[in-house]
């Protein structure tokens, strides 16, 4: 599956033969904004927990989304 970044225009080669969707499943998907990193995390992760309680990454405000990404280290391209 081939995709093109909307921010750099990179083609992207996912070297998946489906494209994986996780549909109701407790588990959260961040993207990385500079590289193809994703990290896949599951809603009953202690640290997640603490910043926003029993909530679904979906259901979360821009506001519980921002100190989501604020917890995180860095990515490794940066």
């Amino acid at each position: 599956m081939q995709i093109r970044c909307p921010h750099c225009k990179k083609e992207i080669n996912l070297r998946q033969k489906y494209a994986y969707h996780a549909g109701f499943s407790n588990q959260g998907f961040l993207y990385c904004g500079t590289c193809t990193a994703i990290l896949e995390f599951g809603t009953y992760n202690p640290s997640y927990v603490r910043l926003v309680g029993d909530k679904h990454p979906w259901m979360l405000t821009p506001e519980e989304k921002r100190k989501v990404e604020e917890d995180l280290r860095a990515c490794a391209c940066g």
